[in-house]
């Protein structure tokens, strides 16, 4: 948090009400506690051609979708984080590299986040919409 906004915050409350303040890294809607939304329109043209054909949508698309991931990693506190992926989606593969790149590059942080929390190992599964089997049984 900027320190003016922290200082305004602490010159607002007169009657001493505010007990404690933390930082949340929520970049997501959480729909429940086992499932979250990034907001992401379709993201079908990604799948369909190789990533140097992408266009500026796709790229910002991707680039939010691993920036999404690292803030629930975050959030969720787990230490060292497993990632697994479909390996027969490139989108899965390239989405899993990044997000490996993510970690490694704040390892630290990461690191100090997930001393802080209680959670266990935490391990992400990222999976192919396509390459579901129970949609169209469900159809």
């Amino acid at each position: 948090m900027e320190p003016e906004k922290l200082q305004n915050l602490a010159e607002a409350d007169v009657h001493n009400v505010v007990n404690q303040l933390q930082e949340v890294y929520l970049d997501y809607q959480a729909i429940n506690s086992c499932l979250f939304s990034l907001e992401i329109p379709s993201v079908v043209s990604m799948c369909s051609k190789p990533r140097r054909s992408w266009s500026q949508v796709d790229e910002s698309c991707f680039s939010r979708m691993a920036e999404g991931l690292f803030s629930v990693l975050l959030s969720a506190r787990g230490s060292n984080p497993q990632i697994r992926y479909d390996e027969g989606s490139k989108v899965c593969q390239l989405l899993a590299h990044e997000l490996e790149e993510k970690i490694n590059k704040d390892s630290m942080f990461v690191e100090k986040m997930s001393r802080t929390g209680d959670a266990g190992e935490t391990t992400v599964l990222i999976l192919d919409r396509r390459e579901d089997p129970v949609t169209p049984l469900l159809n």
